[in-house]
C-alpha cells in the first residue's frame, strides 16, 4: 500500500532514528566507562619559588643604625662574597654623632683614672695617718697612766702622812703648822689625781675624734673612687658601643650572591635603624616551591605527598585528573612541609621540594627565586565517574580517601572506650599525640 505524499513529509526520516538509537546506546556506554576511567582526586595551590633553607633565601639587609649614607661600595647586579663592602654610613645618634667621640672618651677616661687613683692614694695616705695617730694615742695613754698612778702613789703617801700627823697632833706631838701642811698636801696630791685622768680622758677623746675624722674622710675618698670607677665603666660601655656602631656602619654582605636591589640612590639620602638597605640572593639555592593552599584542603595534605609544578614562563600542559598521562611542560615535586597554623588569611604554607625521580627543575639562572607556580598535590585515584557525582553533590573529599581508614571518634561510652578510639584514630593518621592529665 503506497503511503500518501502528506503522511511521508510528517513521518520521522529512519537516518533520524538510527541516529538516536545510537546517541542512547553511547550514552549508556559513557555511563559505563565512566566507572572504569580512572582520575586523579588533586588539591591546587599557587605560590613562588623559594628557598627550602633559610640560609639560601634571598637576604633583606638592613640598616643597623640610623645614618647617611657616605658612599655606596656595590651595584644592582654586582656579585659580592660574604663580608664584602656594600654602604658606608654615617651614624646620626647624638651620642655618637661626633667623629671623634671615641677620642674624647678616651680622654675623659684617662682623667677619670687619674682622679680614681687619687682618690686611692689619699685613702692609703689617711691610712698611714690614722697608724701613726692610733701609734700616738698610745703613746700619751702609757704616759697619761703612768701620771694617774703617779698621782695616786702620791696622794695615798700624802693620806697617811695625813694620818700620822693627825694623830700625833692629838698626842700632842705635832703643831697645828704641820697639820695644816698635811692637809695641803694630801689636797694638792687628790688634785693632781684628777688632773692626771682628765688628762687621760683628753687625750683619748682627741685622738679618737681626729681618727674618726680622718676615717671618715677615707671613706668619702673611697666613695668618689668608687664613684669615678663608675664613671669610668660607663665610659667603658660608651666607647664599646662607639666602637661596635663605628664597626656596623660599614654594612657588611652576610652571603655570597647577587646585589638584587639597593633601595637609596646615592650620598645624602637617609636610612632609619631597621630600614631596608639591600636585598641579594644567593648564587646557589636548594630550590623549593613556598605556595598556599585553601583552609578546607589543608587536612588532606600530607608530608611526602607527590605534587606536579607548572612554573610562569614554561609552557606546560597539565590537566589535573590525568596528572599521570599529560604533563608536559610540568615538573615533579614532594610535599616536605606543611605548617601547623595558617598563615592569618585562613590559607596553609606548603613547602614542596624536587622529586629526584622526576625531571629535574631548570637552574637558578632561569627559575629566579619569587618566580610564579602553580601546583596540584596528588591524591588518591578514583573512578571518573565518583569524581563527577561528588563534584555535583558538592561534597568534600574524605579523609579517608587520603589517610586510609579515617574515623572521627564519638565518644558516649565510659573514659577506656574513649582512650580506644583516641588510640585508634592516632594509629590511622600516623601522630602520636601527647596526653593531657
Amino acid at each position: 500500500m503506497i503511503k500518501p505524499e502528506s503522511l511521508l513529509k510528517v513521518q520521522t526520516p529512519n537516518w533520524v532514528r538510527q541516529g538516536a538509537y545510537w546517541l542512547i546506546i553511547l550514552y549508556f556506554i559513557f555511563i559505563l566507562l565512566l566507572g572504569f576511567i580512572p582520575w586523579q582526586q588533586t588539591v591546587m595551590g599557587a605560590g613562588r619559588i623559594t628557598s627550602f633553607s633559610p640560609n639560601n633565601r634571598p637576604q633583606q639587609i638592613e640598616s643597623p643604625i640610623k645614618g647617611r649614607i657616605k658612599k655606596w661600595h656595590v651595584l644592582e647586579g654586582q656579585n659580592v662574597k660574604k663580608g664584602d663592602l656594600i654602604v658606608d654610613l654615617q651614624d646620626l645618634e647624638k651620642d655618637f654623632l661626633p667623629p671623634e667621640i671615641i677620642q674624647l672618651s678616651q680622654d675623659s677616661k684617662t682623667a677619670l683614672q687619674q682622679n680614681q687613683q687619687a682618690y686611692m692614694q689619699k685613702a692609703s695616705s689617711i691610712d698611714d695617718s690614722v697608724r701613726n695617730l692610733r701609734q700616738n694615742l698610745n703613746d700619751s695613754l702609757n704616759a697619761a697612766r703612768k701620771s694617774v698612778e703617779i698621782a695616786k702613789g702620791e696622794l695615798k703617801t700624802a693620806q697617811l702622812n695625813l694620818s700620822r700627823t693627825q694623830t700625833l697632833a692629838n698626842k700632842g706631838l705635832a703643831s697645828e703648822r704641820e697639820k695644816e701642811l698635811a692637809l695641803q698636801n694630801e689636797i694638792k696630791a687628790r688634785g693632781d689625781l684628777e688632773r692626771a685622768k682628765i688628762e687621760l680622758e683628753r687625750i683619748n677623746s682627741k685622738t679618737l675624734s681626729e681618727i674618726t675624722k680622718l676615717q671618715s674622710e677615707k671613706a668619702s675618698a673611697i666613695a668618689d673612687s668608687a664613684k669615678s670607677a663608675d664613671e669610668i665603666a660607663k665610659i667603658n660601655t660608651k666607647i664599646s658601643t662607639a666602637e661596635v656602631r663605628q664597626d656596623i656602619s660599614h654594612v657588611r654582605s652576610p652571603i655570597d650572591g647577587i646585589v638584587v636591589r639597593l633601595f637609596k640612590r646615592g650620598p645624602g639620602e637617609t636610612f632609619k635603624e631597621s630600614e631596608q638597605i639591600a636585598v641579594i640572593t644567593p648564587e646557589s639555592m636548594d630550590q623549593a616551591v613556598e605556595m598556599f593552599i585553601n583552609d578546607l584542603d589543608a587536612p588532606l595534605v600530607y608530608k611526602g605527598a607527590r605534587v606536579r609544578l607548572q612554573f610562569s614562563g614554561w609552557p606546560a600542559l597539565q590537566f589535573a585528573g590525568l596528572s599521570k598521562s599529560l604533563k608536559l611542560g610540568t615538573f615533579g615535586g614532594i610535599v616536605a612541609l606543611v605548617d601547623n597554623v595558617d598563615s592569618g588569611n585562613g590559607k596553609y604554607r606548603v613547602l614542596v621540594i624536587p622529586d629526584k625521580n622526576e625531571e629535574a627543575w631548570p637552574i637558578t639562572k632561569y627559575l629566579r627565586p619569587g618566580t610564579r607556580a602553580a601546583g596540584w598535590i596528588i591524591l588518591k585515584t578514583v573512578p571518573l565517574g565518583y569524581e563527577l557525582w561528588r563534584r555535583f553533590n558538592g561534597f568534600r573529599i574524605a579523609l579517608s580517601d587520603v589517610h586510609g581508614d579515617f574515623n572521627v571518634p564519638t565518644y558516649g561510652g565510659d573514659d577506656k572506650d574513649k582512650d580506644k578510639e583516641t588510640e585508634k584514630e592516632e594509629k590511622s593518621l600516623g601522630v602520636i599525640f601527647k596526653k593531657k592529665k
